[in-house]
């Protein structure tokens, strides 16, 4: 979890001294889906 709230501190500076509570979650996405409006 510390190299996940160091990540986030580096990214985004008011982590810094605001850290987020709760859980940290890992998601990995098995697979991606892109779809686009048909313009008929």
């Amino acid at each position: 979890m510390q190299s996940a709230l160091t990540g986030l501190q580096a990214k985004y500076p008011h982590y810094v001294n605001d850290p987020p509570d709760g859980p940290f979650l890992r998601l990995r996405p098995e697979r991606v889906l892109c779809w686009r409006a048909s313009e008929d």
